[in-house]
């Protein structure tokens, strides 16, 4: 009992182990009166000796683990400082691109953005492909990549994907929409309006998300906005091209407007009609863009 104390009960405090060693010296392993001296103990010893290597075993194995633990923090580690840098790049270059400060079919280099940053090219190409999935970059092998530009079939399909999921927002928000509603949706307006007293495109088009967040908050539905925003995300550089050649910020107040007050009512389907129409402003603002910027749009869709 010795052996075993001291490996099993002192060490690892495994009162199980004890117990069931115990249990196994009252059960007697001998199984002949006969048998050789080492199981003439009650099983104890064995038991012993298979205690001590179990404790061997575990302080052998123990600290490697603890190392490779140490090693997988490490690599976590990495990573995060890995992905901080894409995300860095990432949104520093949406912003760029969403505020047309770089132009569709503008030239972009892995090279001269890595540089930029002082990191390798990796985190560069990722936050390349992420903005290529949403259609701010055209990456083409051994091509320089560039700036997308417009695609008009885009532009419908994303138009067609918010038009339905925010039909389904509106009609729910117009069900549940209460007194605090109503006064943040007061506020979201007011704030436009502001906006719009200054000329402030920058600022009325980040309101213009917040208006649609709210619409989603007040429906219960705020995972809805994540798939407006990135349909929204898609044709936001010409959104702001529109602001910035023609003053449609009235009108897109006046739709706000109309929205806001048909959800407060409980009127779901003049809300939704309303929407359908904001949507369709962008019509007047692709043809006129058309007209006098047509290599802002894919040559086989002009």
């Amino acid at each position: 009992m010795g052996l075993l104390h001291a490996g099993a009960v002192s060490d690892l405090r495994y009162d199980g182990l004890r117990r069931n060693v115990s249990t196994a010296s009252r059960m007697n392993f001998c199984r002949k009166p006969d048998a050789p001296a080492m199981w003439t103990c009650g099983g104890v010893r064995t038991c012993g000796v298979i205690a001590g290597i179990f404790v061997a075993l575990v302080l052998k194995n123990c600290y490697p683990i603890q190392r490779a633990k140490g090693n997988d923090m490490a690599r976590l580690n990495r990573i995060d400082v890995q992905r901080t840098k894409v995300n860095k790049i990432f949104h520093d270059l949406y912003t760029e691109i969403a505020l047309l400060r770089l132009m569709p079919g503008e030239k972009i280099s892995e090279v001269d953005i890595a540089e930029k940053y002082g990191v390798s090219r990796q985190p560069v190409r990722d936050a390349f492909n992420r903005l290529d999935a949403i259609g701010f970059l055209l990456i083409r092998p051994k091509r320089a990549t560039e700036v997308r530009r417009f695609s008009v079939r885009q532009i419908e399909k994303s138009r067609f994907v918010r038009a339905a999921i925010e039909a389904a927002v509106l009609r729910q928000a117009s069900a549940v929409c209460d007194t605090s509603g109503a006064k943040a949706l007061k506020r979201s307006l007011d704030d436009q309006s502001s906006a719009m007293e200054t000329a402030d495109f920058k600022a009325f088009s980040a309101l213009d998300y917040s208006f649609h967040r709210t619409l989603c908050e007040i429906a219960g539905l705020e995972f809805a906005f994540d798939v407006i925003s990135t349909e929204k995300a898609k044709v936001d550089r010409l959104c702001v091209l529109g602001l910035s050649r023609e003053d449609r910020m009235p009108q897109l107040l006046d739709d706000h407007t109309a929205i806001a007050s048909a959800v407060v009512r409980g009127d779901a389907e003049t809300a939704v009609n309303v929407s359908t129409l904001h949507l369709s402003r962008l019509d007047d603002t692709i043809a006129a863009i058309m007209q006098n910027n047509s290599d802002y749009f894919e040559p086989d869709l002009t």
